[in-house]
């Protein structure tokens, strides 16, 4: 049995990054699934960057927008109302400011700047996890809203919708994967439900239902 490390030595042959360019070439191979938001840089405006890419983070798949609740605590005549929201703390450039102006104003540092940031997009957390037999059947099913109401493609839609994001369909996203077949031992679908379940917690996909 080989070390486990060694798994990064040929990474490629089982993980895969796509975007709509390349969905075709997805493998019909059973895996686990994440969908990324493009960490792509739309704008000049560095406030208005982050702004969109906190949007997105600030996201809650039961509350279909951002994070917050209603409670309550009972006494014996008397209850207290707490209204909660989860939400991200206000950022400050001021520090980098200078250096992202510097950026902007010349072309080919600025699009190194953007590339750099799309290759960074892995680095976010995923907007959604999931299992399947075929990868390359389910990513179109997903780009093409294939499902029943309240599904991944129905509330990325409408979130984008609302709050104007630049990545406006599914088909925007990123699609990374992972094969879970192995030659071996096949490709037992309890592993695949086991890596899924493990992964959502560990993860926290922001638009998948618990």
């Amino acid at each position: 049995m080989r070390a486990l490390n060694d798994i990064w030595r040929n990474i490629g042959n089982e993980f895969g990054c796509y975007t709509s360019e390349t969905f075709d070439q997805i493998p019909t191979r059973p895996g686990v699934y994440a969908w990324f938001y493009p960490l792509r840089i739309a704008t000049r405006d560095l406030d208005e960057f982050m702004a969109e890419m906190l949007a997105i983070q600030n996201y809650d798949s039961t509350t279909l927008g951002k994070p917050k609740h209603r409670t309550s605590v009972e006494f014996a005549w008397r209850k207290i109302i707490l209204d909660v929201e989860l939400g991200s703390k206000e950022p400050t450039f001021d520090s980098f400011r200078n250096i992202w102006d510097a950026a902007i104003a010349d072309e080919q540092l600025f699009y190194h700047l953007r590339a750099v940031f799309m290759r960074a997009s892995l680095f976010l957390n995923p907007l959604y996890v999931g299992k399947t037999r075929n990868l390359h059947n389910r990513c179109y099913q997903h780009v093409n809203g294939v499902g029943g109401s309240n599904n991944f493609y129905e509330r990325f839609m409408n979130y984008a919708s609302k709050n104007k994001l630049n990545a406006k369909t599914v088909s925007d996203l990123i699609f990374a994967c992972i094969r879970t077949d192995d030659e071996s031992i096949g490709s037992p679908e309890e592993l695949e439900l086991l890596v899924e379940d493990l992964l959502k917690y560990l993860a926290n996909p922001s638009f998948s239902i618990k």
